[in-house]
């Protein structure tokens, strides 16, 4: 089974893509959720995601610097960036 983690700073799009999304038929669990991408970061290194589901536009660090971050890391994590921006 894949993990996937789910990144956005809106409460119910990251409540909604954990709970109206059918993960196992996918063959995906999800691995970690965060509300920005520090708190990403922070749960990456914990839980080595194999699918990063992220929005683009979040306080603190953003879905791009998060994502330059993590290749600065040497990390070749899957992204798949998802916006209303």
């Amino acid at each position: 089974m894949y993990k996937v983690m789910i990144v956005d700073d809106e409460l119910f799009a990251r409540e909604g893509m954990v709970h109206d999304i059918n993960w196992d038929s996918l063959d995906f669990t999800v691995c970690a959720v965060a509300k920005d991408g520090l708190q990403a970061l922070e749960k990456y290194q914990e839980t080595l995601p194999d699918l990063i589901i992220s929005d683009i536009n979040m306080p603190l660090c953003n879905g791009i610097e998060m994502l330059q971050r993590l290749r600065d890391q040497g990390s070749d994590v899957q992204i798949i960036f998802l916006t209303a921006y």
